[in-house]
């Protein structure tokens, strides 16, 4: 693989890796080249052994630009997967006519998790951040009554609310659908639960409904 400035020349032939003829290295070699003064050109019909680091590289910040990529150069597959989790209730859940407050609603079913940000065992309606970043943070219910109001939320840390929607039931033997979505920077630590609130004047279902309702997600947007 070769090299064009003389203090790396003198690098390879310290290594025993003739210059001017095709040739490969490791990431050793790398990490011993790296020090040279000079650029280290690795031309495309070369091939590099073993495994790289971005510490046998060395390559600064910023030094790598969008239009230095090809199109479709790096494929979904290369990309980290991305903290997100989506749960639900596999049944229908109460709210009775004496909780007039707005109520947790709890999840025992994952869709996926990518990052152990929902408990099955304990703490069921709360999804938990463990990688800090911007979240998009969702809920949707399915509830009916013939009266009153139905609301669902979404509450940070058991301490306030960061979204809310609330509009009156559906009056036409109808159910009433409601969903939630907001964005917000959650620190390690930080969790959210989805609220219900309904004043009927009696017991309410929120219906267990497939891929609908209740469904509770987030996802690390940034």
């Amino acid at each position: 693989m070769p090299w064009y400035e003389p203090p790396v020349n003198e690098a390879m032939s310290s290594l025993g890796i003739p210059f001017g003829a095709p040739r490969s290295v490791t990431g050793q070699n790398l990490q011993y080249l790296k020090g040279q003064d000079g650029p280290v050109v690795i031309e495309d019909s070369q091939t590099v052994q073993g495994t790289l680091t971005a510490d046998d590289l060395n390559v600064p910040a910023g030094t790598i630009q969008t239009a230095d990529i090809a199109d479709n150069a790096v494929t979904a597959a290369k990309l980290a997967t991305m903290p997100a989790a989506r749960v639900y209730n596999s049944g229908n859940l109460t709210i009775g006519s004496s909780n007039t407050n707005w109520n947790a609603l709890t999840f025992n079913s994952e869709r996926f998790d990518t990052d152990s940000i929902h408990d099955t065992g304990s703490n069921t309606g709360r999804l938990t951040c463990n990688t800090a970043g911007i979240y998009q943070i969702s809920g949707a219910i399915a509830s009916y009554a013939t009266g009153g109001d139905l609301g669902v939320g979404i509450m940070l840390n058991g301490t306030y609310y960061i979204a809310l929607h609330k509009q009156p039931f559906c009056t036409d033997s109808q159910e009433t659908y409601l969903s939630i979505s907001t964005l917000w920077q959650l620190a390690a630590g930080d969790y959210v639960e989805l609220m219900v609130f309904q004043n009927s004047g009696g017991d309410v279902t929120v219906y267990y409904r497939s891929a609908y309702s209740p469904e509770f997600g987030m996802v690390r947007v940034g």
